[in-house]
């Protein structure tokens, strides 16, 4: 009697497991869920990091830094004229600390008897300290600028690369069971 019961519960097995084999004739192998398991968990993996990816907050960025470098760029530019400007207003005064008593003076060639007593513009040496300032704000704007744009382009990248495999994975689980299918069915195994 134990023999018999034991070969009814093997061919009751039997049977469930083709009833089931034939419920899902379509998804291949029950060795194949193995495979369709680790493709659904990689896109779900995929799913998660391309979550995790913040386009258009990298994108903000970008554009904050490329609105620093113009600021910068354009407080450098203003600063230039300015330069410019009180270099031509204090003209005399460069002319000056040029002259030498007994040599013709470079705008009227006469000979210059003695020194112009000109205070130095003060003016002029704070504009060029300015400017240099400037030009390294310019250059450190311009580094962040790039750092950020290789950032965002890292990014995008990545988005492409991580949505590439997605359209791959899900090709290939066009025809497959969900998750869900396959955890019932590993369930009744």
């Amino acid at each position: 009697a134990t023999l018999h019961q034991a070969e009814d519960s093997h061919l009751a097995a039997l049977e469930e497991r083709r009833a089931i084999e034939a419920e899902h004739e379509g998804l291949g192998e029950l060795a194949d869920l193995g495979v369709f398991r680790k493709a659904h968990q990689e896109r779900e993996s995929l799913l998660e990091r391309l979550a995790q990816l913040d386009l258009d907050e990298a994108a903000r960025l970008r554009e904050h830094a490329e609105a620093a470098v113009s600021e910068a760029e354009q407080g450098i530019a203003e600063l230039q004229g300015r330069l410019e400007e009180s270099k031509t207003t204090h003209a005399a005064h460069a002319l000056a600390a040029n002259l030498v008593v007994g040599d013709p003076c470079p705008v009227c060639r006469r000979a210059v008897e003695d020194m112009p007593d000109l205070d130095a513009p003060q003016e002029v040496s704070r504009l060029e300290a300015d400017v240099a300032t400037a030009r390294a704000r310019v250059s450190a704007a311009r580094e962040a600028a790039q750092s950020v744009r290789d950032a965002h382009t890292g990014l995008q990248t990545r988005h492409a690369e991580f949505q590439g495999r997605l359209t791959e994975i899900d090709l290939e689980l066009a025809d497959a069971p969900t998750l869900e299918q396959i955890e019932e069915i590993e369930s009744r195994i």
